[in-house]
C-alpha cells in the first residue's frame, strides 16, 4: 500500500511545481514582437489576449487587416510583410526604446496569401517566409541588436461553409499544404514553430462566424497555446 501513496504524492509534488514553473515563466519580462493580418488586429485578438497572460512583458503589435508574407494583397504593397518588414520593426523598436531589444517575435500569417487570387504562386508562400525571417535577421545583425527567438505560428483552419468561396474556397486545403511547409521553413532557418492549426481545428465551426476570423473564445485558446509555448523555453 506504501507505493501507491507515495507515487501518489510524488505525481502531486510533480503537479504543482510544473504549475509554479509556469506561472514562474509567464510572469518574466518579456519583449515581444507580434506580426499577423486582421485576426490580431480585434479588441479581443491573440495579442491582446497574450496581455494578461504575461503581465510583466510588453507586447508590441504590428498586425494589420489583410497583411501577406509576400503577395500585393489587393494590389496594396502596405499589405505585402516583405515590403515593409524595415519599417515595422524600426517602429516597434521606437516604442520599447532603442537600448532594449525584444526577446521573441511571433509571426502568424499566411491566411490571405491562400486567397483565391493567388492559387498560382502557392510555391512562393514558403519561400517568402524563409526570405522574411532571413530579413528580421540580418536587421538584428545590421543594428547589432540581440537576436530574439523567433516563432512561426500556423495560419488557423478554414471554415468552407462560412468563407467567402469567391475570395477563400479552398483555401483551408491551402493552409494545410503551407503549414507542412512552414515547419520545414523553421527548420531550415533555425526558428521556433508552433502549430495551432491542429488544435483550433478541433470544433472550428463554432470558433468563426466567417469561416476566417476567430472568435474571442478561439483567440484566447491562440494565446493560450503561445504561452505554453513560452512555458516551455
Amino acid at each position: 500500500m506504501k507505493k501507491p501513496i507515495l507515487l501518489l504524492i510524488f505525481c502531486c509534488v510533480f503537479i504543482l511545481f510544473a504549475n509554479a514553473q509556469n506561472e514562474k515563466n509567464s510572469l518574466q519580462k518579456l519583449n515581444i514582437l507580434t506580426i499577423g493580418d486582421s485576426n490580431g488586429t480585434f479588441e479581443y485578438s491573440w495579442p491582446q489576449q497574450l496581455k494578461p497572460l504575461l503581465p510583466n512583458s510588453t507586447i508590441i503589435n504590428k498586425s494589420i487587416s489583410g497583411n501577406t508574407i509576400g503577395f500585393d494583397n489587393l494590389d496594396k504593397i502596405e499589405l505585402n510583410t516583405l515590403k515593409n518588414i524595415n519599417h515595422y520593426l524600426e517602429e516597434a523598436f521606437i516604442k520599447i526604446g532603442p537600448q532594449n531589444s525584444f526577446d521573441f517575435i511571433f509571426i502568424n500569417l499566411g491566411t490571405n496569401d491562400t486567397k483565391r487570387i493567388f492559387i498560382n504562386r502557392q510555391k512562393e508562400v514558403s519561400k517568402n517566409l524563409s526570405l522574411l525571417i532571413q530579413l528580421i535577421k540580418r536587421f538584428f545583425k545590421d543594428h547589432q541588436k540581440q537576436n530574439p527567438e523567433i516563432c512561426i505560428i500556423t495560419p488557423s483552419p478554414m471554415d468552407e461553409l462560412k468563407v467567402n468561396v469567391e475570395k477563400y474556397g479552398g483555401g483551408d486545403l491551402r493552409i494545410q499544404k503551407n503549414n507542412e511547409q512552414f515547419k520545414k521553413v523553421a527548420a531550415t532557418n533555425k526558428v521556433g514553430f508552433l502549430d495551432t492549426y491542429t488544435p483550433l481545428k478541433n470544433g472550428f465551426s463554432e470558433k468563426t462566424t466567417d469561416g476566417i476570423h476567430l472568435n474571442e473564445k478561439a483567440q484566447i485558446e491562440l494565446a493560450t497555446e503561445i504561452v505554453n509555448y513560452l512555458n516551455k523555453k
